[in-house]
């Protein structure tokens, strides 16, 4: 018999469907851009002799590295090392290393002191080093990849920023 006094109220809620590397991304993301901060923080310091601006840091610490590589464990992926991706075409493409896109962002950052500062990757592969510059600061980035596949990839993965341009194609069509 159904008790009169006793209502449930029920909502259903979409699911989102969150693959076992999410999930361990979301419960260790924190703790594995910490260990690549400090190593390319080492790194830069040893070799450069200089700290990294906090908008590097900033971009270490929130660009998800492990989407532009995929194949990797996440100890590898989020390790200052270069990721081989492939050999097409006898053109080899990798996913940078951390330090040097680092670095390299952190030698042009004084020089975009502005809103309107935007920068050309070219070669940007699967788009981890024009996420990486867009997280530092600038307002746009065009990123060029001469692999028609590896520039779509890009697209997909930064479409949902529009400070984001990719092309397909070599480094005369973004002139």
């Amino acid at each position: 018999m159904l008790n009169q006094d006793f209502c449930v109220n029920i909502q259903l809620m979409p699911v989102r469907y969150e693959s076992p590397q999410e999930r361990f991304y979301t419960r260790y993301g924190g703790q594995l851009h910490a260990r690549l901060m400090q190593e390319v923080a080492k790194d830069v310091d040893e070799h450069h002799r200089t700290s990294l601006d906090t908008r590097v840091l900033y971009a270490l610490t929130t660009v998800p590295r492990h989407k532009f590589a995929d194949g990797y464990s996440f100890s590898r992926t989020y390790r200052n090392t270069v990721l081989p991706l492939e050999n097409y075409m006898e053109l080899p493409s990798t996913a940078s290393q951390p330090g040097l896109v680092a670095y390299m962002t952190h030698v042009v950052l004084p020089d975009i002191n502005r809103d309107d500062a935007v920068a050309l990757d070219i070669g940007c592969g699967t788009g981890y080093s024009t996420a990486f510059l867009r997280a530092a600061g600038f307002s746009h980035v065009t990123g060029v990849e001469v692999k028609p596949h590896l520039a779509k990839k890009a697209q997909r993965l930064l479409e949902d920023d529009p400070g984001v341009t990719i092309i397909a194609g070599d480094g005369k069509t973004a002139t």
